[in-house]
């Protein structure tokens, strides 16, 4: 298992996700919910199954807002339409975490040409 990253809502809840598999075969992230406490510790507190949203890309719906995680070369950006707008997030590295703290509308996975990966 490889942390793939953290979304951190304050600065005591953090969602870290994980990554399952090896290059043989399709991997897998699991979200997972911690308390950070004193002294670099943290306390479990919840699992989550995220919903699969193309090969290697996940969303969850965490706190007020969507987490996602995606581990495909070939997503370069999320598009998120939310009541703040429409913004563009470039995915600099797989796997890549991203939390948006608001409820999208809509979100897209978009390939480096623009094209939705479904």
């Amino acid at each position: 298992m490889v942390i793939a990253g953290k979304a951190t809502i304050d600065r005591n809840t953090h969602l870290f996700w994980f990554v399952t598999g090896n290059e043989y075969q399709m991997n897998r992230c699991h979200p997972i919910e911690f308390i950070e406490l004193e002294n670099d510790e943290y306390r479990f507190v919840k699992t989550y199954n995220p919903i699969p949203r193309g090969q290697d890309i996940y969303a969850l719906l965490w706190k007020n807002g969507y987490s996602f995680c995606v581990n495909n070369p070939k997503c370069k950006t999320i598009r998120i339409d939310d009541y703040a707008g429409v913004k563009e997030i470039e995915v600099t590295e797989y796997p890549f975490v991203y939390y948006n703290g608001l409820l999208p509308r809509e979100y897209l996975f978009l390939d480096e040409n623009g094209n939705e990966i479904k």
